[in-house]
């Protein structure tokens, strides 16, 4: 059998191409199914923390943002620092 590169049978002979058979609702519940992360707590009956994909999702983008105008942030302070450093070294007097 041979498949190509999208993961489609393609059918000998013809070269029509056939799918894996995957319906719609597994299709569903791989995209559309609301997942949570239940995270461990000192107090098993009083705070259960749970958070949910999405939410994790939007945790680990916002942190990546963040980090990312942190470290331009720091790399133009350092350039400020750097540049008027040059300029002090080498000003004529």
């Amino acid at each position: 059998m041979a498949y190509d590169c999208s993961g489609s049978l393609l059918l000998p002979g013809n070269g029509k191409r056939r799918g894996l058979g995957v319906g719609k609702t597994n299709i569903g519940e791989l995209f559309f199914k609301e997942r949570s992360l239940r995270l461990p707590s000192p107090w098993p009956e009083r705070l259960k923390l749970a958070i949910s994909e999405r939410h994790l999702r939007l945790l680990i983008t916002a942190l990546i943002i963040l980090f990312l105008v942190v470290l331009g942030a720091a790399l133009f302070l350092q350039l400020l620092q750097s540049r008027s450093s040059h300029i002090a070294l080498y000003a004529r007097p």
